[in-house]
């Protein structure tokens, strides 16, 4: 296929890795991209293109091309208004409506501040083309589920796919692939714990003071993982918490014994060990055996990072505990607490979001092609690609054979297999440093 016409919404660090891989990866995936932008903050836009240019790996149009200029002005206001305003809402899709049907894409990847669902999700059903966002703050699950029996009735090959980044996202695919791989061998047909812990910890400690953390997505997106509630399966139960409140279910790599889930990590990747070893603070690091040790860890749980897994019955009747926690170098969480409570939180992250810098490598990539390479009205096959077995079943009762025939909503982890996913992930020279786990 040549000339795809994919839109990718928002450039800022995520959107920017997403735009340079998707470009990078069109000659191993076989398939021709026009890719298009959009971003609100135009020197955004006009960052990304440049980079591409001077790369290059092609050319970048954006969908102001299609937007008159007084619109865009007025664009931009009505963007900032539409999680409260529906009138703002309605008036933004009309003006980007106008604009997408001129390009008529083939998918919208949304890594534009998760409240944008609101706006792109409309505009992809009346497009009727696929949609993928890197997560955050899903709708009720009878609302997904909702939106699952539209598109399956419309049978218009619609695919939403939500929680596509690394946690929601990469995380619970991975996951899901293990789970998968221990209940095949057991008796009883269930498992006891399924634990999730993912951490963005940055190569000099000393970064951010004792925060030791600069955000690789929206400082708006960060406060919300961390204020908004977090849902695990604790004893078999529901139960809510969130980032600073119930102690009882932090992890912290300073009681005795240390928690699993905040043991000390172990950098066996001589190269990698030798980079960091002038990068990590003396109290950030151990050694075993000539091998440098990452420790002094915390992990609490934060919003969303267990995706809807929580709330899927087949999750509920074979999981004891299934809990996803983010990692962080100590003492982060109360550093967190301390600057918000003395009122320097907002300038820092402030500062944090006028500093982000151009990642390199994102999984939602390969989500992306995998759609890509089965379009609607194509007929799909699990036997190459990346995807699970076609009679894998949704959360909602439905086949995944049934929802990229027909459209409908789905979740990474039930669209994609783990463990093939990794092994693209891990070709060599698509991340320039990785440190494989056995």
């Amino acid at each position: 296929m040549s000339n795809i016409p994919v839109l990718l919404i928002g450039c800022g660090r995520m959107g920017h890795g997403i735009a340079r891989m998707l470009l990078q990866d069109q000659r191993r995936q076989n398939l021709t991209l026009n890719l298009w932008i959009y971003d609100p903050h135009q020197p955004a836009e006009t960052r990304c293109q440049e980079d591409t240019k001077y790369l290059q790996l092609g050319t970048i149009h954006s969908l102001r091309e299609h937007i008159p200029i007084e619109k865009q002005i007025i664009l931009q206001k009505l963007i900032t208004q539409i999680e409260s305003s529906p009138n703002a809402l309605q008036q933004t899709l009309k003006i980007l409506l106008a604009a997408l049907q001129k390009i008529t894409p083939l998918l919208i990847i949304n890594a534009a501040t998760y409240y944008a669902q609101q706006l792109y999700i409309p505009l992809a059903r009346t497009v009727n083309c696929d949609y993928i966002d890197l997560g955050q703050k899903l709708p009720p699950m009878s609302q997904l589920k909702k939106i699952d029996e539209e598109l399956d009735a419309a049978s218009n090959g619609v695919r939403l796919v939500q929680e596509s980044g690394l946690a929601p996202g990469l995380a619970n695919i991975l996951a899901v692939s293990q789970y998968t791989k221990v209940l095949n061998e057991t008796k009883d047909g269930s498992i006891f714990s399924v634990q999730m812990r993912v951490g963005g910890l940055p190569q000099h400690t000393g970064k951010g003071g004792d925060l030791h953390f600069g955000p690789s997505f929206s400082p708006e997106g960060l406060v919300y993982e961390y204020e908004g509630q977090a849902i695990s399966l604790r004893d078999g139960k529901l139960i809510s918490t969130s980032t600073f409140t119930r102690q009882k279910y932090w992890e912290e790599s300073n009681t005795t014994p240390i928690p699993y889930g905040v043991r000390p990590f172990r950098i066996t990747s001589e190269l990698i060990g030798q980079i960091l070893e002038n990068r990590i603070q003396p109290r950030h690091q151990g050694r075993h055996a000539d091998q440098l040790l990452l420790q002094s860890l915390q992990a609490r749980p934060t919003a969303d990072g267990t995706s809807r897994m929580c709330f899927d019955p087949k999750y509920q009747q074979t999981v004891h505990n299934l809990e996803y926690k983010t990692l962080r170098f100590a003492p982060h969480y109360q550093t967190w607490t301390s600057l918000k409570t003395t009122g320097e939180l907002d300038s820092v992250l402030r500062v944090w979001k006028d500093n982000i810098n151009d990642p390199k490598v994102s999984g939602t990539v390969l989500l992306a092609y995998e759609l890509l390479h089965h379009p609607f009205g194509k007929q799909s096959s699990s036997q190459s690609g990346l995807l699970q077995s076609l009679d894998t079943m949704t959360g909602f009762g439905r086949s995944l054979q049934s929802v990229l025939n027909s459209g409908g909503v789905i979740a990474p982890y039930e669209l994609l297999d783990g463990e093939k996913l990794m092994k693209q992930l891990t070709i060599p020279g698509r991340i320039p440093l990785i440190q494989e786990i056995s």
